[in-house]
């Protein structure tokens, strides 16, 4: 050897800088990884984060030295088959690669995985994907009980592109309106789903959002695909841009249940308040009014909010906190459904008339009441 040549090199920014995208790496909340896959078909994990014991329930040296155990975690999931597809698709289209999958960590936990990837293709044949997996179980679980509250609560959603004229439902929303699965809603025809009489309420809520950005909100009768009459309830929003509305978007909500129960119970209220009959209803515990009806109000002399401060007691001079409390007691052991006895009843001037009582014991749960 005769002399040596050589060169030096200052790496200390770039070595900082991988100090830096490695401690990146392990601070997130997911595994970052290396995946190769060699032209005999044979795959390994070249590097791995040290977030690759909370991701998959190994450490970063185990997922490394042995990588079939990840893909028997995988297939423990039942999306195997899917996931792999999902590799071959990103290969074949050489595009980005991203997958939901269900794993089972080795403590049998099941999981819900999202992972990213962009492939390289190398000149010896080698695909190297730089990757990221992070867990979404949370968040998962969130949009499955999202859509399951949904369905039950019947919601569903819409939006209008105004740009692009164009108008969206979702499965639900179309649910509600009835609507064949080959249906395409146009914005300027929705409006007539609703019923005359609620035509020109949803139309002018619907252009002050979109004139104004003000939302809106109410509840009217449409009529469905297949000519049902259907209580919906709907929500909006304006997104604008540059002062002007370049989408709106909110919810139906099928409301028809509700209102058929409003409107017996109304009619219930309705006949009780215009019974010529005295109806009362009282806590079992206190004995304080909670509801007296308007032709009792009338003959008492007393107003809603004077009654509701009296019992019973007040209104029977006849009786003590004692003897009324045994007169009762056969209801609420149950040996009686009905108790019928004669009074008097003290109106708030001090007079006196005689009634016919009909007394009965209702319990539902911890809420229990004489009627």
């Amino acid at each position: 050897c005769v002399k040596f040549i050589g060169s030096f090199q200052d790496t200390t920014d770039r070595r900082e800088a991988e100090t830096r995208l490695q401690s990146l790496s392990d601070n997130l909340p997911g595994v970052v990884f290396q995946y190769v896959i060699y032209p005999d078909g044979s795959d390994e994990l070249l590097y791995v984060s040290d977030g690759a014991e909370v991701i998959w329930g190994f450490s970063a040296n185990e997922a490394m030295q042995n990588n079939q155990q990840i893909w028997k975690q995988i297939e423990k999931g039942g999306d195997l088959e899917q996931h792999k597809k999902s590799i071959e698709i990103s290969i074949e289209t050489k595009s980005l690669w991203k997958n939901k999958y269900m794993y089972v960590m080795p403590n049998n936990e099941i999981r819900t995985h999202l992972g990213y990837g962009s492939p390289t293709f190398l000149a010896d044949g080698k695909i190297v994907f730089n990757s990221v997996i992070l867990d979404i179980t949370e968040e998962a679980k969130n949009e499955e009980l999202l859509k399951q509250t949904s369905n039950i609560a019947r919601i569903g959603s819409w939006e209008v592109d105004l740009i692009n004229n164009s108008l969206f439902w979702s499965d639900i929303t179309h649910e509600i309106h009835e609507t064949p699965e080959n249906f395409k809603p146009q914005f300027s025809e929705a409006f007539n789903f609703y019923r005359e009489d609620f035509r020109e309420l949803a139309t002018e809520a619907v252009n002050v959002c979109i004139e104004t950005g003000n939302p809106f909100d109410f509840e009217a009768i449409f009529i469905t695909y297949k000519n049902n009459e259907v209580w919906v309830r709907a929500i909006g929003r304006a997104e604008m841009v540059d002062g002007k509305c370049a989408r709106i978007y909110g919810s139906f909500q099928d409301i028809n249940d509700r209102k058929i129960i409003e409107h017996q119970k109304n009619s219930l209220l309705s006949t009780l308040e215009k019974s010529l009959n005295e109806i009362y209803v009282f806590d079992a515990e206190t004995l304080k009014f909670s509801y007296v009806n308007q032709g009792a109000l009338i003959n008492l002399g007393y107003s809603e909010q004077e009654i509701k401060t009296l019992t019973p007691l007040d209104l029977k001079p006849e009786f003590t906190a004692t003897n009324f409390n045994q007169l009762v007691n056969p209801l609420v052991t149950k040996e009686k459904e009905k108790i019928i006895f004669f009074t008097s009843h003290k109106r708030k001037n001090g007079s006196l008339y005689p009634v016919e009582v009909h007394l009965q014991f209702v319990a539902e749960g911890n809420n229990k009441r004489f009627l």
